[in-house]
């Protein structure tokens, strides 16, 4: 969390959220609250709750709500060089709502992209180990023992698709 002033300016380059954009960190989140030194632990709060095992449980971190956050005040162009900064703020709109805004990581990347693809990738990983242990012999490599494998992917990416991680077709944006 920042509390910089430099940091909603767009005509300053030297903050910590230009920095941390500029490196294009793509495991680096932060958030600029003027009020909580401590903002960025409701976002994370929020991030690592999500229960992956479970159906349509995923979230998006954008328009998510910050329990305890103070929302921001913020100018049309604050908001805008906070959001080219890819920084995450808590804002409070006209019609009173207040809810977080960006969902990013510093660099190229959402939140929800990065934990979702991590947790897939140690899924995957964790259900491919327990197959290979519980087994008892080795996998052959043949059609039926790489189809052993297979499945044990298969199942993962199910899971995957359950929760709203993923699902089938081509994304075109």
């Amino acid at each position: 969390t920042t509390q910089a002033a430099a940091v909603p300016d767009p005509n300053q380059t030297t903050d910590i959220a230009s920095v941390l954009s500029a490196a294009g960190y793509t495991r680096t989140v932060g958030q600029y609250s003027s009020t909580d030194p401590y903002a960025i632990w409701s976002y994370l709060a929020r991030a690592v709750t999500i229960n992956y095992t479970g159906s349509n449980t995923t979230i998006n971190m954008m328009y998510q709500p910050e329990p305890g956050i103070t929302p921001e005040q913020l100018t049309l162009t604050q908001a805008n060089a906070l959001d080219a900064k890819r920084i995450n703020y808590s804002a409070q709109y006209a019609d009173g709502v207040a809810v977080l805004e960006g969902g990013v990581q510093a660099g190229p990347a959402y939140t929800d992209e990065i934990t979702g693809t991590d947790w897939l990738s140690n899924y995957i990983q964790t259900n491919l180990f327990n197959l290979l242990v519980t087994i008892g012999t080795k996998v052959p490599q043949t059609d039926p023992g790489m189809n052993l494998l297979a499945n044990s992917i298969d199942a993962s990416m199910a899971q995957s698709v359950a929760n709203g991680l993923v699902a089938p077709g081509t994304w075109t944006a």
